[in-house]
């Protein structure tokens, strides 16, 4: 993601030293993609890209083959439960937070598996129990339990439908007799529609064909990126996702071809004289 970052600085820094800046141009730099997009969503509701037209994000696109224009959203959420202690050999005086936690987990999921819409390009939303952890001691009724739960998401279920499931299910198994189940949320984003075959993304294609000879593939993302806030803007714009760089995110040897980044240099130079022209 740094090298695409670098790459649209240097072609704005070329146009500038050649005079040839054809309209208003908005570099966005953002932190926290990686944990909420919060820096993304700081902007938009600042109303930092209420006035853009069009919307490049320089994430890597294998080696800059493909352009993403739709990706799923994110739910990421926290699910308390709070018991009461007791001695495990009279566990009718206490109230098991781990059994509550994993009737919640069991319950959600089946609930979550019901929403079954598949989306032509990125498939059917997905949720996962990633993390749960509760409990003091081995002989003891738990008092505390947590878990925490991953769901990606489709243009065809608004991340509402999500918090109405989620919610409907802490508040039906708070009914019980002691049970005390909470949920939070964290910076939930919701997926990033688009078309395939909108003139931006022909635009990009011919730029293209022009730099690398050969045209971009349109794709899909299963994962979240800025787009998900920057959709919230007063104005729609279309947002498509291009930049140099390979499959090796978040591994070890992540790594980037310099051909490539030199090439995007004049992919992203050569789009901004045409998309004012």
């Amino acid at each position: 993601m740094k090298s695409g970052l670098a790459a649209i600085v240097c072609a704005l820094l070329n146009l500038l030293e050649e005079g040839a800046i054809p309209g208003k141009i908005k570099l966005v730099a953002t932190v926290g993609e990686e944990s909420g997009e919060y820096g993304a969503a700081q902007l938009t509701d600042a109303g930092w890209v209420n006035d853009l037209s069009a919307m490049v994000i320089c994430e890597p696109s294998d080696g800059m083959k493909q352009i993403q224009y739709t990706s799923k959203g994110i739910v990421d959420y926290y699910v308390t439960s709070k018991g009461k202690a007791a001695h495990s050999s009279k566990p009718e005086q206490g109230e098991d937070a781990i059994a509550h936690l994993l009737e919640f987990a069991t319950a959600v999921q089946a609930r979550l598996a019901k929403l079954d819409r598949v989306d032509p390009v990125l498939g059917r939303l997905t949720s996962l129990i990633t993390t749960i952890k509760g409990g003091e001691q081995i002989n003891s009724v738990p008092s505390f339990a947590e878990l925490s739960g991953n769901i990606r998401t489709i243009p065809g279920y608004t991340n509402q439908v999500i918090f109405s499931i989620i919610d409907g299910l802490i508040e039906e198994l708070n009914q019980r007799p002691g049970y005390q189940l909470s949920v939070r949320y964290s910076y939930p984003e919701e997926p990033m529609p688009g078309q395939a075959d909108s003139p931006l993304i022909k635009q990009l294609q011919k730029i293209s064909q022009e730099v690398f000879g050969r045209p971009l593939t349109p794709v899909g993302g299963t994962g979240a990126s800025d787009g998900s806030e920057f959709i919230r803007a007063k104005a729609a714009f279309p947002i498509v996702m291009v930049g140099p760089g390979s499959d090796s995110q978040h591994q070890p040897n992540e790594w980037v071809s310099l051909a490539v980044y030199h090439q995007a240099i004049r992919f992203y130079q050569r789009f901004i004289q045409d998309y004012f022209a």
